[in-house]
C-alpha cells in the first residue's frame, strides 16, 4: 500500500477537497445551480478518491460504458496537470487506494457511533472487501 500511494503521488495532480461520500443522493439542483451537500466526511486528498461510485459499480460492458464517459470526462478536467495516458495511469493506481481510504474514513466514523448505530453501519466491511477485489495486487 506504500507502495501505491508514493508510485500515486509521482503524478502532479494535486491534493484537494474531497468530499468523501460523493454520490447523487448528496446532490440537488436549485435555481439551476447545483448544491453538494453532507460535507461530514470531507477531507483534503486525492481527487479520485471522490470518484469510488465510477470505480467500484458494477457494469456489463466497460469498454462502451457511460461510466467510462464520465470517467473520461472527469479526467480530462485533470489534463492540465498530466496527459491522458497519465491519468489513465493514476486512475488504475488510485483505485485499491480509494477503497482503503474509504475504509479508513469509515473505520473512524464507525468508532464514534453509539453501540446501536455501530450494528446498523456495515460500509467498513464493503469498503475492505472492494479493497481486497481490486486486481492490482503483486505478491
Amino acid at each position: 500500500m506504500k507502495n501505491l500511494c508514493s508510485q500515486l503521488a509521482e503524478y502532479k495532480i494535486p491534493q484537494t477537497l474531497v468530499h468523501g461520500d460523493l454520490h447523487l443522493g448528496n446532490v440537488a439542483l436549485h435555481n439551476n445551480k447545483y448544491l453538494i451537500f453532507d460535507w461530514t466526511d470531507s477531507c483534503i486528498s486525492h481527487p479520485f478518491f471522490d470518484m469510488f461510485p465510477l470505480f467500484f459499480i458494477q457494469n456489463k460492458n466497460p469498454f462502451f460504458s457511460p461510466l467510462k464517459s464520465l470517467r473520461d470526462e472527469y479526467l480530462s478536467q485533470w489534463e492540465i496537470y498530466e496527459s491522458k495516458p497519465r491519468l489513465l495511469e493514476a486512475w488504475k493506481l488510485a483505485k485499491p487506494l480509494c477503497a482503503l481510504h474509504h475504509a479508513v474514513t469509515y473505520q473512524h466514523i464507525t468508532a464514534c457511533l453509539e453501540p446501536r448505530a455501530k450494528q446498523e453501519c456495515n460500509a467498513l466491511p464493503y469498503f475492505l472487501r472492494q479493497l481486497l477485489k481490486c486486481k492490482i495486487w503483486r505478491w
